[in-house]
């Protein structure tokens, strides 16, 4: 009997620390946030067609979104320098905003 139970504890010693050994997708991910893991989840799990269709259906989204902050975008260009004017800046911060972003103030830093 223990001659049995020596041979299991060294069996079970041998497949934890292989085990420990072994990384899954998720520990090398840990650190990513939470928006962008399900943008990868989606692009693995669909075809590229389907991919295709949401990028560009969201580039759409923004490409409206941009069109309704041009106001706002011209009041951060009347108070800017010359050489930052052209970026959509209002545009920057609502989307830091939508994708819960950790600096949503970024925009403004600029």
């Amino acid at each position: 009997m223990l001659y049995s139970n020596f041979w299991n504890i060294q069996i079970y010693s041998a497949v934890y620390s292989i085990g420990k050994n072994c990384y899954s997708s998720f520990d090398s991910f840990r650190a990513v946030p939470d928006y962008l893991l399900t943008v990868v989840c989606n692009v693995l799990s669909r075809s590229p067609l389907e991919t295709m269709k949401r990028r560009l259906e969201k580039l759409k989204s923004w490409r409206g979104l941009a069109d309704e902050l041009a106001g706002k975008n011209q009041e951060i260009f009347d108070s800017m320098n010359p050489g930052s004017k052209g970026k959509h800046w209002a545009l920057l911060g609502r989307l830091a905003v939508q994708v819960d972003w950790p600096d949503k103030h970024i925009h403004q830093d600029v």
